[in-house]
């Protein structure tokens, strides 16, 4: 058994055995019952095979991932005060207190961008090789250059990165706004002590783990078809303060991810940290 089979039961085994107390929305004063939230367990990028190769990376010390399980129907009309009582939620506080600190007892705001994620397959990445980033495997390398304290040494990171570069288009808008996209240049582009890869093999194997723990998928009883029901969300600022007001950096990051026929939220975070 793979390691995210053995992690999916032990999550839905602890779901399985869990009880979630309806709240009052008179507790936030908005006359409506608001989401209630419960701690299942932190993710599993710290199983061995995960945390090798995420130090590696230079990202283990600074990712964070935190699954929850709320308390009523998800409804893509309220997002608004979805988000709002995630982060007022005293349990999710306390789950990712050693990431954040909150200011005031309820949040009043919370500004996003939603992402797409109707990927199911790995399939927008073979344009690497297409267009001759990637050969048989090996990122083709190019001089260094600086951008943020991260370094471009490769084409990968160049067309990722770098709006001028002959390459950038190789993603287009659409592609950029998938939440698989951002999974997979998490990992590529990794910290400030990232020791980069020669070959893209861990990358992909590495990103298509990842994100299938974080999204739910369901099959199309009409059609057969897979497709991926969770609502994704890149979070900006709470309360119209910045996440990271400091600067602002591409590996600066806070998603959440709900995937609402199984009533989960899960927070993923990771901060930039410079060592110099």
């Amino acid at each position: 058994m793979c390691i995210r089979d053995r992690y999916q039961r032990r999550v839905h085994g602890i779901i399985s055995k869990m009880e979630i107390k309806e709240v009052s929305g008179k507790d936030f004063g908005e006359g409506r019952d608001v989401y209630a939230f419960d701690f299942i367990t932190k993710g599993y990028t710290e199983e061995k095979n995960f945390k090798q190769q995420f130090s590696q990376w230079g990202i283990f010390e600074n990712l964070g991932l935190y699954y929850f399980r709320f308390n009523q129907r998800y409804d893509e009309l309220q997002v608004d005060s979805f988000l709002n009582d995630l982060f007022s939620s005293a349990e999710v506080r306390k789950a990712i207190s050693s990431e954040f600190s909150f200011n005031t007892p309820a949040v009043g705001k919370v500004s996003y961008e939603k992402l797409k994620c109707t990927m199911t397959n790995m399939d927008m990445f073979e344009v690497l090789e297409k267009r001759e980033i990637v050969v048989e495997g090996y990122i083709k390398k190019r001089f260094d250059e600086f951008f943020d304290g991260i370094t471009i040494q490769d084409l990968l990171r160049e067309c990722i990165l770098m709006e001028e570069s002959e390459y950038y288009d190789v993603f287009s808008t659409e592609e950029r706004q998938q939440f698989l996209f951002h999974v997979f240049t998490l990992l590529v582009l990794g910290g400030a002590l990232c020791q980069y890869e020669d070959y893209i093999t861990e990358y992909l194997k590495k990103t298509k783990e990842l994100y299938k723990s974080l999204v739910s998928a369901r099959k199309d009883p009409t059609s057969g078809s897979i497709f991926v029901e969770s609502n994704v969300f890149r979070v900006k600022a709470i309360d119209d303060t910045q996440i990271w007001p400091e600067k602002s950096h591409p590996q600066n990051r806070l998603y959440v991810i709900v995937n609402p026929s199984i009533r989960q939220a899960v927070i993923l975070y990771h901060k930039w940290r410079s060592y110099w």
